[in-house]
């Protein structure tokens, strides 16, 4: 198994780029990290590595998806954490938002929490050191799966539970829909300003 690519060979498309000018890591899209997240699961070994990647890179930009009702004004008010008001899973943890690291299993999520409601995925992209290992979902994984050697990593977050949480409010500028248009007044993220609100 090829060992993880150097920053700068790690995305084969660099089409998308943040705000400092470094290619936004897209999990899901580009082929260069394929290995670990499409087929079977990969090996410890190759989790540490991506957790090492993570540890090295906090202020590298990634980008994931949040599935939720489209009536929502997320583009005026970002994406709001989990509270007992919100809560969509009785698992979900207060003040988190969840994301996950491809666009289908956005969608299903935003679909289960929402039924019958029209569903809008929004691709997320905020610095790797805003992301915090989803708990919850790595739990189901080891009692469902019965695999009590699933670790509590990021990487085992992003690989086995395929997503991961940030706590506080993603604010707008860190956040894109993926079909539709954008708001007329809505600009690029600006690179000095945080990517969310702490919920604290």
């Amino acid at each position: 198994m090829p060992a993880l690519l150097s920053v700068e060979e790690e995305c084969s498309s660099p089409v998308s780029m943040s705000a400092s000018n470094r290619p936004v890591v897209d999990f899901e899209n580009d082929s260069a990290w394929h290995d670990l997240f499409y087929g079977t699961l990969p090996t410890p070994k190759r989790i540490q590595e991506l957790n090492q990647f993570l540890n090295r890179n906090p202020e590298r930009m990634i980008r994931l998806y949040h599935g939720t009702d489209a009536k929502l004004p997320i583009m005026e008010k970002g994406l709001l954490p989990t509270s007992t008001m919100r809560r969509r899973s009785l698992q979900s943890g207060s003040g988190y938002v969840y994301l996950s690291v491809y666009h289908g299993m956005a969608n299903d999520f935003g679909r289960m929490g929402n039924p019958g409601k029209v569903i809008e995925v929004y691709k997320v992209e905020i610095p790797i050191r805003m992301l915090s290992p989803d708990k919850d979902q790595l739990a189901n994984k080891r009692c469902w799966g019965q695999d009590s050697s699933i670790g509590r990593t990021l990487a085992d977050s992003l690989i086995v539970g395929h997503g991961a949480c940030v706590k506080g409010t993603i604010q707008p500028y860190a956040i894109r829909p993926t079909i539709g248009r954008l708001p007329s007044d809505w600009t690029e993220r600006p690179s000095s300003r945080p990517v969310f609100t702490s919920w604290a």
